[in-house]
């Protein structure tokens, strides 16, 4: 038993490890572009407009509309 713990302390180091730039994505993904924070401390509101800004320049909609046909047509 005393054999497992180092194991799984070097589990939850990598866990740590691999969420931290996840939650950077996030925090700034939710920020305004003039918010200078730190990219490590949480917003303190919720900015969308960035998540409809890149939809509408990427034309995401459309690629989505083309996965969906292709993914229904190849069935």
């Amino acid at each position: 038993m005393k054999q497992k713990y180092p194991a799984y302390g070097l589990m939850v180091l990598i866990v740590v490890i691999h969420i931290i730039p996840f939650y950077i994505v996030l925090s700034l993904a939710f920020k305004n572009r003039q918010d200078t924070s730190s990219m490590w401390t949480p917003p303190t509101y919720f900015y969308t407009d960035n998540f409809q800004n890149s939809w509408e320049k990427a034309t995401l909609d459309r690629s989505l509309r083309n996965n969906i046909i292709t993914l229904i047509a190849s069935r």
